[in-house]
């Protein structure tokens, strides 16, 4: 009797126990009933820059061997766009490379999109085999005689010509109202689209990541906020140089954003 009794026991224990464990999950479980209001992502920043640049394509024919070819290129002053196609679905590009007149380094690719990626690109654009090859800074490089490295194929040489580019010199102490310390702007270069921004952080911070901050007229009495994410080019020690992804000769004002690991980010108004 003692046995039936406590073998009875330990089935309920177990019963008891699984009851339990199966309420927990049942509560971690969604219900698949209940729809969840989810944000739909807008296109990302970088993007944006490619609304105008199917229209601003010049139209050529450059052939790299075999592989394929551009089939129009633009460039800002700064930054540099192939539109290359290859001459059938085998031949991928994996990587792009660039060498420019008197240098004897390859400029590498900063990025390659192909155009069904790009969801700012025409349908027509988007529905054809191909690739946009962007160059981030070809400022004060001469592409006169140019040569494209598609994999391990090459162009023949060829000219690319760009818009006009403005260089100011700045000097500026810019100081900030959150942090001890001031910015030093050095120079500016405005491209068409891009611009180059020259400048010493104060000390203690890293700069891991730059952003800037600028209000335009919406139409009416409010300004519209932009934040917009730069990249940082070149660094030696605290000089950097930083490509804003947009225009900004027409501001009269930016705010220079940079993250510090450890403090609190380092912000300052530039007067341009």
């Amino acid at each position: 009797m003692k046995h039936i009794n406590r073998f009875l026991f330990i089935i309920i224990v177990a019963f008891f126990f699984c009851f339990v464990s199966c309420s927990k999950q049942s509560a971690k479980s969604p219900n698949k009933n209940i729809t969840t209001e989810q944000s739909v992502p807008g296109i990302p920043e970088a993007y944006m820059e490619f609304l105008e640049i199917e229209d601003k394509l010049t139209d050529c024919n450059i052939n790299v061997s075999d592989h394929g070819a551009v089939k129009g290129y633009y460039f800002d002053g700064i930054k540099l766009y192939l539109a290359f196609e290859p001459a059938n679905e085998e031949h991928n590009v994996y990587f792009a490379k660039l060498m420019t007149k008197g240098e004897k380094q390859l400029i590498k690719a900063n990025a390659i999109y192909k155009y069904s990626d790009l969801p700012l690109f025409s349908e027509s654009m988007q529905s054809k085999d191909g690739y946009l090859i962007t160059f981030n800074n070809l400022y004060g490089k001469d592409l006169t005689e140019t040569v494209l490295y598609i994999n391990d194929e090459k162009s023949f040489e060829f000219e690319i010509k760009g818009a006009k580019v403005e260089e100011i010199t700045v000097d500026r102490i810019c100081s900030s109202a959150s942090y001890e310390g001031e910015l030093l702007v050095k120079s500016v270069v405005y491209g068409e689209r891009t611009a180059l921004l020259s400048c010493t952080l104060p000390e203690n911070v890293q700069g891991t990541s730059v952003m800037i901050i600028y209000e335009t007229d919406d139409g009416g009495v409010t300004k519209m906020p932009h934040n917009i994410s730069c990249e940082i080019l070149e660094r030696n020690d605290r000089d950097i140089l930083v490509q804003i992804p947009v225009d900004i000769k027409s501001l009269d004002k930016i705010t220079f954003v940079s993250n510090n690991v450890y403090s609190v980010e380092f912000s300052a108004e530039i007067v341009l």
